[in-house]
């Protein structure tokens, strides 16, 4: 068991309770939260009142994509055409798996779009970071800018400042 899966939350949706089952059985020794819809109404409560790393569905892709456009959505179907599949991928679906499912391929895709997931939740809480980070930085220049300035301000010598060619860059208004 990958006990690193523990907090990788997985939401399957089906009509039908057998393939409901199978996978969380599969998906759940393998160490991830699963929670099972059996239904686009309990699917969608379930996607209001909770995050999830992955979604592997039959269905609702659409729905998906509007409460959170970068989670992975791992479509799978039974009626697998080449229109479906290039439909799926246009709308966003990170995968596209045909039933019955090859649960080796289930583990190894829901694995890499849960990795995925975590690596956009990852930059996305590193950029936001740094954009603080980044805004105390200009907040702490401007004030030290302001601090130079009161101290040049305030001398009674004269001072000039040249940049590297001797040219004058500033001087204090006691010149």
């Amino acid at each position: 068991m990958l006990m690193n899966n523990r907090t990788k939350r997985v939401l399957v949706v089906d009509d039908e309770q057998l393939i409901l089952k199978i996978i969380s059985d599969i998906l759940t020794k393998e160490g991830y939260d699963v929670v099972v819809a059996n239904s686009c109404e309990k699917a969608t409560e379930h996607l209001k009142t909770s995050s999830f790393n992955v979604v592997l569905s039959d269905i609702l892709l659409g729905e998906i994509k509007r409460k959170d456009p970068n989670i992975p959505v791992i479509l799978m179907t039974g009626f697998a055409s080449l229109e479906t599949a290039v439909e799926a991928v246009q709308e966003g679906a990170f995968d596209y798996l045909i039933k019955p499912l090859d649960y080796g391929k289930l583990r190894s895709v829901i694995e890499h779009a849960a990795d995925r997931y975590e690596l956009y939740k990852e930059n996305t809480r590193l950029l936001s970071d740094l954009k603080e980070l980044n805004s105390n930085l200009e907040l702490k220049v401007r004030e030290r800018n302001r601090q130079l300035e009161n101290t040049l301000n305030s001398t009674i010598e004269s001072i000039i400042t040249t940049d590297r060619n001797l040219i004058i860059d500033t001087t204090n208004p006691k010149t």
